[in-house]
């Protein structure tokens, strides 16, 4: 799956879509006063890696969702780095369903 399709995927499931090229646009986003409730985060994100890019956003943005998205194994490591879940690539459905149900419980309790 695209970057593109999932985000048409996401914004199915009715949120505004917004790409940043690289971590460092990722953590400018979060931290300016754009209203972002969730961030899917690719780990391998050029300029800044997604893992440092979440450290810095959880510093200032701790109760913003944060999910990895990875093809790398960090089920043990995931929560330490500063994420709140993470998404196992090559992305499929049942995952998917999972995870926005994952997503709709932690925003309620926002």
């Amino acid at each position: 799956m695209t970057r593109k399709e999932f985000g048409e995927l996401v914004g199915y499931y009715g949120f505004d879509v917004l790409f940043a090229a690289n971590g460092q646009e990722a953590v400018d986003m979060c931290l300016s006063d754009q209203k972002v409730d969730v961030v899917f985060m690719d780990g391998n994100m050029p300029i800044m890696n997604g893992d440092t890019a979440t450290r810095l956003i959880k510093k200032h943005c701790p109760k913003l969702i944060i999910v990895s998205i990875t093809g790398n194994d960090i089920e043990k490591t995931y929560q330490e780095i500063g994420y709140d879940a993470y998404l196992r690539k090559p992305i499929l459905s049942p995952a998917l369903t999972h995870l926005f149900s994952l997503i709709a419980s932690l925003l309620s309790r926002v």
